[in-house]
């Protein structure tokens, strides 16, 4: 199944039980198979391949992670997620 999927605003890390699935968000692009994890890129349009997938997510809202992440000393505005493996 391919998608095209609008910008997320939420951190979503999906678990591969088994299938495959490939991602692109804008440059990057990356391939997991089982037993892999992918973090999804937030505020990008995505281009999603699933085949024969059964799959774990993980979402936590964005503002959450921006506010812990600012505990740490990262400003919200400077939070990034830039690479799609956890």
């Amino acid at each position: 199944m391919a998608i095209a999927a609008q910008p997320f605003t939420s951190l979503l890390v999906v678990s591969l039980l088994d299938g495959r699935f490939s991602m692109t968000a804008g440059r990057h692009h990356a391939q997991v198979g089982r037993g892999e994890a992918l973090l999804y890129p937030s505020h990008v349009d995505l281009d999603l391949l699933m085949d024969r997938m059964t799959y774990q997510v993980l979402e936590l809202p964005l503002s959450t992670v921006t506010r812990l992440a600012a505990r740490a000393g990262v400003a919200e505005a400077d939070f990034r997620c830039s690479r799609t493996p956890p």
